[in-house]
């Protein structure tokens, strides 16, 4: 069995740790023996821990969940002195560095994975000292010119084997990509299905049904561009007089500036709209409170890797709405897909249509959906409205044909009607008046059945128009409802 450490940071709730935490619950324990690095016990080793995964957590205070980690305490409370909490952790690291010698003997590590920046940056400097094959898992965009630089340093280390990036514009950061690979974020439909979410923000803040509830989740953090949500929420509110609530879930880790939260609240005091407005603060449970909105909005406007909210979002059945930067573009699904479902699918009714006196050839039905949980192999292989309208050119052929054989039903029958009805001794078949209407009638419909034939010709040998099956339609259709009127006066 292979002997893999994971180097994890990110012991918060957030999206590394969460992303973590799924890769760790669907792992393969049969041909690998786990250890994870972490700096703390929190909401990560709840998670393995309630879970009762197979792990040997190695929990050192010498990782820090972060370089600003605050290093001094007074009066009971933690402050900040930053560049000597910094040069502290750096001497945290170097020390954890050869202290984990012997860790690494005993576990025989064969396989060093990292999860989250300054857990790449330690995990490369660790394989590189004692010689062990090394996985980067790319979660970030790095702007900042020192950590970009940085990261391109230690990704051509010899001991980084696989560079794994959550999407393309992850991957773009790096100038050498020979090691890389875009796998994106994926989340567990299981947990984000909305039929069993126990949802908690209405209730929780005594919120009506029918308000509509426009959200977002995240760190407060100034590129996540919190800001710019609650400016469009006060001009939703202000300029369109729109009632609407909008509700910001997350805060400020620790190791941020404090002041943006501070700063957002004054935003919304300042335009007299504390009513609209809902900061909800940390949620351990984020899913909880998604699944209440109606809309989810993500405000990013820098380069976010691959937001996992995102997808948790659309797991919960939700609307996203984003700018189209970074990962963001590739995390929402713009286009439109088709699934097939089973009629006999829980939640699913077909009611016939009665009464109906148009084209009664089969019965037509409504299709009601009320929360369906369709397959993910039912998707269809094919995106955008390419689906349904090749479907509807099919059908749109299939009823060129149809009213066609209606009006030849419509001939047969009244030929047979005016050959044996007699007028003064003679049959209405002989008089010029009838023979003329089933001459136009005949010659209509022969035209339309070449038309029919020749479009029918070209769909099977794939070079038609679709406009040719909608001409073919049109014409059909009017010379069946012309068949059947003239028919009609002829009984």
């Amino acid at each position: 069995m292979k002997n893999i450490l994971f180097i994890n940071h990110s012991i918060r709730d957030g999206g590394p740790g969460r992303s973590l935490y799924y890769l760790l619950k669907h792992f393969d324990y049969e041909n690998f023996n786990v250890n994870v690095l972490i700096p703390d016990k929190k909401v990560f080793s709840d998670r393995i821990e309630k879970d009762n995964l197979n792990i040997n957590q190695i929990v050192n205070s010498n990782f820090p969940e972060n370089l600003k980690r605050q290093n001094f305490k007074i009066n009971g409370k933690m402050i900040s002195i930053l560049p000597v909490d910094i040069l502290i952790n750096i001497f945290r690291l170097i020390y954890l560095l050869f202290t984990l010698k012997k860790q690494i003997k005993e576990n025989k590590i064969d396989v060093i994975y990292c999860n989250g920046t300054l857990a790449k940056f330690f995990g490369a400097i660790l394989g590189w000292v004692y010689k062990i094959q090394v996985v980067w898992h790319v979660r970030n965009y790095q702007q900042n010119f020192i950590l970009y630089n940085l990261i391109n340093f230690f990704s051509k280390f010899s001991c980084i084997s696989k560079i794994i990036c959550v999407s393309k514009s992850t991957m773009s950061q790096f100038k050498n990509k020979s090691k890389c690979i875009v796998i994106n974020n994926g989340v567990d439909t299981n947990e984000f299905n909305p039929t069993c979410v126990d949802k908690k923000l209405r209730k929780e803040f005594n919120i009506d049904n029918n308000k509509i509830i426009i959200g977002t989740a995240g760190r407060v953090v100034p590129r996540k561009n919190f800001k710019h949500f609650i400016s469009i929420g006060i001009e939703v509110c202000k300029k369109f007089k729109k009632d609407c609530l909008f509700v910001l879930v997350g805060d400020t880790p620790y190791y941020f500036d404090q002041s943006l939260m501070h700063e957002l609240k004054q935003l919304v005091k300042d335009s007299d709209l504390e009513d609209k407005f809902i900061f909800t603060g940390y949620a351990e449970r984020v899913e909880s409170y998604i699944s209440d909105f109606d809309i989810f909005f993500i405000p990013s406007k820098y380069e976010d890797p691959f937001p996992r909210v995102v997808i948790e979002a659309m797991s919960l059945g939700k609307p996203v709405l984003g700018y189209n930067i970074g990962g963001i573009g590739e995390a929402i699904d713009n286009k439109i897909n088709g699934f097939v479902l089973d009629r006999e699918m829980e939640g699913i009714s077909t009611p016939k249509i009665e009464g109906k006196l148009s084209l009664r050839s089969s019965p037509t039905g409504m299709i009601h959906l009320n929360d369906v949980i369709v397959p993910k192999e039912n998707k269809l292989n094919i995106e955008g409205m390419k689906g349904p309208f090749s479907c509807l050119n099919d059908a749109r052929l299939g009823i060129s044909f149809g009213v066609l054989g209606a009006a030849e039903s419509c001939i047969t029958t009244a030929l047979e009607y005016s050959l044996d009805r007699h007028l003064f001794g003679e049959k209405l078949a002989n008089k010029q008046i009838t023979q003329i209407k089933f001459a136009d009638l005949i010659t209509d419909w022969n035209m339309a059945m070449l038309g029919c034939l020749h479009v029918a010709e070209q769909v099977d040998n794939n070079t038609f128009d679709p406009v040719m099956i909608s001409i073919i339609k049109k014409n059909s259709c009017e010379k069946a409802l012309n068949t059947a009127r003239v028919c009609r006066d002829i009984l």
